[in-house]
C-alpha cells in the first residue's frame, strides 16, 4: 500500500455520477417516505413494533450506541482525519473533507426542516424535534467513505 504523501487523488467524472445518482436515490426514497401514505403507515407499524421491544437495559444499551455517532464525536474525528491530511499535505482531500462534511451538516438539517419527521421518543438529551434524515447515520457515513 502507497503511503498516503504519495497519492494525488482528484475525482473523475465517475465519481461525480456516483454522488449525483445517490442523491437521487436519497431524495427519490426520502419524497415517498414523506408523501405516500402506504409507506407512512408501514414506517408507523415497524416503528411501533421497536418501541414494544424497548426495555430499560436496552435503552441504555442502544442510547450507548447511538452516542458513539454523535455529532460531537464524529467532529473530533472529522478535525483528526483533516489535520492528519494537513500533515501528509494533501490539501485537495483536506478541503474536499471539510467541504463535504460542512455540506452534510447542512443538507441534513435542511431536509429535516423539509420533512419535518418527528422524534419517535426523546430518551436522551441533546437531539433536535426531527429525526429523519438521520444526523447520526448521514455524517458517519461521511467519515466512512472519505476514510475508505
Amino acid at each position: 500500500m502507497l503511503p498516503l504523501n504519495t497519492i494525488n487523488y482528484s475525482p473523475s467524472v465517475r465519481h461525480l455520477f456516483i454522488i449525483a445518482l445517490s442523491f437521487c436515490v436519497f431524495a427519490g426514497i426520502a419524497l415517498l417516505v414523506a408523501y405516500y401514505p402506504a409507506l407512512n403507515a408501514l414506517d408507523d407499524h415497524v416503528t411501533q413494533w421497536f418501541v414494544s421491544l424497548r426495555t430499560p437495559a436496552l435503552n441504555v444499551l442502544m442510547i450507548f450506541i447511538t452516542m458513539l455517532g454523535d455529532g460531537r464525536l464524529l467532529i473530533v474525528l472529522c478535525l483528526v482525519l483533516l489535520l492528519g491530511l494537513a500533515y501528509y499535505r494533501q490539501w485537495f482531500l483536506t478541503v474536499f473533507t471539510l467541504g463535504v462534511f460542512t455540506l452534510s451538516f447542512y443538507t441534513v438539517a435542511l431536509f429535516k426542516m423539509l420533512f419535518l419527521r418527528a422524534r419517535p421518543a426523546n430518551l436522551y438529551s441533546g437531539t433536535d424535534a426531527f429525526s429523519f434524515p438521520s444526523g447520526h447515520a448521514s455524517l458517519s457515513v461521511v467519515i466512512l467513505g472519505i476514510t475508505a
